[in-house]
Order: structure tokens, then sequence, then C-alpha cells
């Protein structure tokens, strides 16, 4: 378990939470900024491979020990980095590996403590758009590709002389 929690909110029982209430930190950690949707659902963003394990997390923690002394229940999970809440094709879609602390409160509402476990590649952060000219350039007036089939010796990385230039 990791010794802080970057970001948290508090969803109802089924892991969903209207947008407006998300907390300001949990929003940015998961890159929702341009979130359409009016609710959140936790398990629209979770990985299809960990949407049991998530339920089963979620399960415990409203089955268990409704005290204040009950101990958060934790899962490692991906979960999609930037989401719109709108369809995407699996190729456009980047997760993001975190922890998940979560804990049930006198009210039933689960509270839920995100800890990111990687950075997230700047794909996200900034798209490089080529212009024609860009494309063309890599292509001779025929049409065939104008580069080499055998990268230059500047650029080779897994070779004997990897450090020579």
């Amino acid at each position: 378990l990791k010794a802080k929690i970057d970001a948290w909110t508090v969803f109802d029982s089924k892991l969903r939470v209207d947008r407006r209430r998300l907390e300001p930190a949990f929003t940015h950690s998961l890159g929702l900024r341009a979130f359409e949707r009016e609710n959140l659902d936790l398990f629209a963003l979770v990985h299809k491979d960990d949407s049991v394990l998530l339920q089963s997390v979620l399960d415990q923690v409203i089955d268990g020990d409704k005290s204040h002394t009950a101990l958060p229940l934790m899962a490692k999970v991906r979960l999609e980095y930037a989401a719109t809440g709108n369809p995407r094709k699996q190729y456009e879609i980047e997760y993001l590996q975190v922890e998940l602390l979560m804990a049930i409160n006198s009210e039933g509402r689960v509270i839920v403590g995100l800890t990111a476990l990687h950075e997230v590649s700047a794909s996200h952060e900034y798209v490089v758009k080529l212009s024609q000219e860009d494309l063309q350039m890599s292509f001779d007036a025929d049409g065939s590709h104008a580069a080499s089939p055998e990268s230059p010796r500047e650029v080779i990385l897994n070779g004997s002389d990897v450090i020579s230039c």
C-alpha cells in the first residue's frame, strides 16, 4: 500500500457519482477534464480484466463491517485515462495502473481513494498533427517510400556498439 492517496471521491454503492461531485484531484488524476456524461461509473473505466476484482472488493466493502473502526479494502486495477464518456477504439485507450482504497461511510456511500502507480505518458496531453507536406516528405514522387530499409548507424539501439555514434 502506498503511503499517500493522490485523490478521493465519494461514490454510491454501485460506484457511480455525479461528475460535478468528483473531487478536482480525482478528475485530474484520471485526466477526466473532457468527460462529457452527467454521471461517472467507475465500472465503465475499469479494464475488462479487472472488473471482477473491483466488483469483489466492492461487495466485501458493502457486506463487511460498517463500524468506524473497519479497515478499508484495497485493489490494484487499471482505469481508463482521459475518458470522455463516449465510445473509443481500443487502440485509443490508455490505462493507468492504480491502487483503489475503498471504505463505506455511515450513509452507505463508498469512499474511494486513488493512488497512481505510474505516470501517464504525455500522449494524452499533446497531440501532434502532421501536415500533408510532412507526410509527403517521407515518400518519393512515385509514391514509394524514400527511406532506406536499414536504420542509420547513429540510431541503432540494440547492437554491441550501442554507445557509439
